[in-house]
Formats: C-alpha cells, structure tokens, sequence
C-alpha cells in the first residue's frame, strides 16, 4: 500500500507525527509512506525506512489554490492508494479534494474539537485522546495495524551527534558531566513561567559541580534574553538561534534531562526519548499534548486548584487575572528539588 499523508505545521505537531508513522512501519511490512510536510521539518524523519519526505514550498511554488493544485500535480502520478490529512486545515482539505477527485481515498484527522471545548468549559474531566493516538486512529481507519511502537521516534544523524559534540567541546562541557536542558519559553505567555523564577533554577543547577545546562529557544528575541541568562553563570550556555534544527537535535540526544513549558521543545526532547521535566499553567496535559513516552511523574503543575484552569487548548487566551496564578503557585525551589533529585538517582 502506498500512502501520502500531509502535516504541514507547527513544529511540535510534526514532530509528533515521528511515533506514528513509525508505528504504521513497524507493524504494516511492504507499506510506503511519502509524508508531505515544511523543509524545516524534513529531519525528523530522515531515518525512517519506507517514508520519503516531500518538501512544500507553502510561501512560495505552493502557495494559495494554484500552489495547492501545482503540489498535487507533482504527486498525482505516484499511484496512492489513499490519502492521510493528518493536518485538517484548509489547505489540506483542499489538497484532499484534489486527491479524491482523482479517484484516490481521503482519510482525515479528527482533532476532537467538541470534547477540548468541554473539558475547557469544565464540563468534562476525563483525559483526552493525545495527539499521536489521534494520527493513528486516522490510519486506523485505513485497516491498518496500529499498536504504538515504543522507544525514542527521533534519531539524529551521526553527523549532527558528531557536530554536537564538538560544539559541547568549544563550551568546554566535559564528557561526564550531567547535561541538562532548560527550554523556558513557549508560543503564548500563559504557558510560560516567570523567567525570574527559572534563573532561580539555574542558579541551583549552576551550584553543582557536576552539571552543565544548555539554554534552547528561537526568535531572535528569545535568543538575546537566554544569552543575557546565561551570562549570569557559569556553566550555563545558550545555544539559542545559534544552530540549525538538526544541531539542536543532536545536542538535546546528550541531555540527562530536560525542563521544559509546553511547547515543540518539550515533544523534542521527549521523542528523543529524553526525560522531559515539563511546567503547565494555562493548559493542561490532559488535552491531548503532554509530552508522549514520558511518565506522568514528571509533570509539573500548580499545587493549588484553580477554577479557571485550563483556560484554553493551546494557551493563546489571555489570563483574567493578568498575571496567570497558576503558574505563579509553582515555586523555584519545588522545581529545583525535583530536578536534583532526578540528578541524585541518576549518578547511583
């Protein structure tokens, strides 16, 4: 069987996609899988035996009704036997209409848009569907075998592990040491704990002699805040805006841990099969975006209950209150003890 299968943004999303079609992989011999996603993405699947990735130039060659019809073109000869939309915006679904016009199966992802808006309206409090389920059961609808695979879905290059070492060499990052990640900012403000509070952390972390932390983040405006941190100590290094997606990637494989809001750096570490310490305020990890693989464990939320929380899926809502008391309530030192301990049972 022969299927093309689009998911085209944001990071995080993509990324999740890895532990899918490397499920669909495993437990479908023969099936071959031309997946349709952003450049930037494309190394999240560089490994993957039987999934050719196809690049979609979205502000260019592919842009609008002509470029969603000029990128079916490209693919309408390769004989699919069905299409996967595991994106469901407009342009797949128009990309979808195409397709089954020319005589191919559709198949799209279910978001779960109802059951979100409840949960957020406190009308339901059951834990939702996560994301990687929701992939495969797009392809379960197919007839596939879909048990999830388990381990690490993303696998570095052996160019990239290699150039990640050599940059942990030019910081000075002795082998040995425990590594740790901190990734401090994510899309919306409600999802982001005080910066404050977090170089209260570091400052913990940087107290031992045996840690090293590397700061993640992107933008321009993140990346002259984390220098600014990371100036503070003095084995804290940003990494910020300094590398490309596949550097990162190997750097983040050598982590001991990673701390992290939720965000696409947290489903990064995680499908690296890192442990991913993660803090959540505005959202919730029962909505469907906790980070995958990881144990519950390692969740950290507010110690108070709040009404109002989760106030939004995806954190883009502002707090009523201005400042979100939910993440408020989760003090430096909770984190900083957690971590440690993690670094304790880690060294025995």
């Amino acid at each position: 069987m022969k299927l093309l299968v689009t998911r085209f943004s944001a990071m995080g999303d993509v990324a999740l996609v890895t532990p899918a079609l490397r499920t669909i992989i495993a437990a479908n011999p023969g099936i071959e899988i031309t997946l349709v996603t952003r450049k930037l993405f494309a190394g999240f699947f560089n490994d993957m035996e039987g999934v050719r990735v196809v690049t979609a130039d979205l502000k260019g060659r592919h842009k609008g009704i002509k470029g969603i019809w000029r990128l079916y073109r490209e693919l309408a000869d390769e004989g699919f036997d069905a299409y996967v939309d595991l994106h469901n915006v407009l342009r797949s679904k128009l990309l979808g209409l195409f397709v089954r016009l020319g005589g191919v199966s559709v198949v799209r992802l279910d978001k779960g848009r109802r059951e979100k808006r409840a949960y957020i309206a406190g009308m339901s409090h059951q834990p939702l569907k996560h994301t990687v389920e929701r992939y495969l059961e797009t392809f379960d609808r197919l007839g596939l075998n879909t048990d999830p695979a388990s381990g690490p879905s993303i696998h570095p290059t052996a160019e990239s592990r290699q150039q990640a070492e050599a940059i942990l060499q030019g910081l000075g990052i002795r082998s040995g040491q425990h590594l740790v990640g901190v990734a401090p900012f994510a899309m919306h403000a409600p999802k982001m704990w005080p910066l404050e509070n977090m170089r209260q952390v570091l400052e913990a972390l940087d107290q031992r002699g045996d840690v090293s932390v590397l700061l993640f983040g992107g933008g321009e405006k993140e990346s002259s805040a984390l220098e600014t941190v990371a100036a503070d100590f003095s084995r804290v290094h940003s990494v910020a805006g300094r590398y490309g997606l596949e550097q990162e990637l190997g750097l983040m494989s050598r982590l001991t841990l990673m701390l992290s809001m939720d965000s696409s750096n947290m489903h990064l570490a995680s499908l690296l099969g890192v442990p991913t310490f993660s803090i959540w305020g505005g959202t919730h990890p029962d909505l469907g975006f906790r980070a995958w693989g990881q144990e519950a464990g390692l969740e950290i939320q507010p110690p108070i209950k709040l009404a109002c929380r989760p106030c939004s899926v995806y954190g883009g809502k502002p707090c009523r209150y201005g400042e979100p008391k939910c993440m408020q309530s989760i003090t430096p030192q909770s984190v900083s003890e957690r971590l440690l301990s993690f670094l304790d049972s880690s060294s025995r």
